[in-house]
């Protein structure tokens, strides 16, 4: 799609499938039923992976690496995994023209592709991760398989710890922690155009009509709630479109109205 002059491109890693409560910590099965989120078997089904964003100055960002191609490492079962290279390569990007990583936050299932058998991926690429996310994953002991595969990384790592940070003048990314400690959202503005890239602050868009649904991983699942609320009206305040990782097909909605979650 394209975004002012921006081009921005979903980039499929994977497809999962997980029992609700896996994601949903206490969201009611008939309000699960209602949104349409319960497949076959009453499970969820939902994709992960990256967005692509083309800047106009050459400017190559990956948001998110999707979960990586080892099933071992994923928190939940893949069926169909490891597409992101081929994703990537189908926009005709290779690895080493990937120029910057924007990482959410540091759950398996958003950095699988950092660090492959010991080795950094994307080796020209800057990888921005907020303080509060590498000390918790990568500096303590809260996730020692995390831990592990992040550890290549360091030389590359850019770690930010102000409340926002402009990485491009097109490129804000804001610390919306809950979900982790460091959860962040990046809002991308090029003309009128803007698009706000939340990461896991919401899993689905059912989210927008139910921000009070706790996730069965947050960090803090009081304070994810919080800053849910927060989002969803600063997003309808600023006409702002949302997106996620596992968003049906990846694709923005709206968050207008009284409801949203129609898609844009």
């Amino acid at each position: 799609m394209r975004l002012g002059e921006l081009l921005v491109a979903p980039l499929v890693d994977g497809h999962a499938v997980m029992e609700p409560e896996g994601i949903f910590l206490d969201a009611p099965a008939d309000g699960l039923r209602q949104e349409g989120l319960l497949g076959s078997g009453g499970l969820l089904e939902f994709p992960y992976g990256s967005f692509l964003v083309r800047g106009p100055a050459g400017e190559v960002v990956l948001f998110d690496l999707g979960a990586g191609p080892d099933p071992g490492f994923f928190p939940f079962a893949a069926p169909r995994h490891g597409l992101l290279p081929s994703a990537l390569a189908s926009h005709g990007v290779g690895e080493a023209d990937v120029t910057d990583v924007v990482l959410s936050h540091l759950h398996a299932d958003h950095m699988g592709w950092a660090t492959v058998d010991g080795q950094v991926r994307f080796t020209s690429a800057r990888h921005h991760v907020h303080a509060a996310d590498w000390q918790h994953f990568a500096e303590s002991d809260a996730s020692p398989h995390i831990r592990a595969r992040l550890a290549p990384l360091l030389p590359r790592v850019h770690l930010w710890s102000a409340p926002s940070v402009e990485l491009f003048p097109w490129l804000t990314v804001t610390v919306a922690p809950g979900h982790t400690p460091g959860s962040a959202v990046a809002e991308l503005e090029s003309g009128t155009d803007r698009l706000a890239l939340v990461g896991d602050l919401m899993h689905d868009p059912a989210l927008i009509r139910h921000p009070g649904w706790a996730g069965a991983s947050d960090w803090d699942a009081g304070l994810a709630i919080a800053e849910r609320r927060a989002w969803t009206a600063r997003c309808r305040a600023r006409n702002t479109p949302i997106v996620g990782a596992h968003f049906p097909a990846m694709l923005p909605v709206a968050v207008d109205g009284e409801h949203g979650g129609d898609r844009v």
